[in-house]
């Protein structure tokens, strides 16, 4: 006796915003566009960051602590689960800082971060 299954059709979810090529998944998305186009892909979470920290440059300072920016994306951004948000604020000022959008130092015990 034969089972029958249903098939499914799954459509890609992920589109390259430089070409036409579609992805199933955010892994394959990003390292296409990051070895084909030469550019990175952030997510949603990153992109906020990266207004929180362009907003301590525009007040005038030029290097911050993840102190600093996590207290003003916590001013900026009230809609976020404040579940293990220390944590994810911190990987993600390194991935930025990876991917050359910040530029970190260490001063003595103290990481620093700034805009590119």
């Amino acid at each position: 006796m034969v089972k029958r299954s249903r098939i499914t059709i799954v459509q890609p979810a992920y589109k390259c915003p430089y070409c036409p090529k579609r992805f199933y998944n955010y892994l394959d998305l990003f390292k296409h566009v990051r070895y084909r186009h030469g550019r990175f892909v952030i997510t949603d979470f990153q992109y906020r960051i990266l207004l929180a920290c362009r907003k301590l440059t525009a007040n005038g300072r030029e290097w911050f602590t993840f102190n600093d920016v996590y207290d003003e994306f916590t001013q900026m951004f009230r809609d976020v689960n404040r579940s293990r948000l220390r944590d994810k604020v911190k990987w993600n000022l390194h991935s930025l800082a990876r991917k050359g959008l910040l530029e970190m130092r260490r001063e003595h015990d103290t990481l620093l971060f700034r805009v590119v």
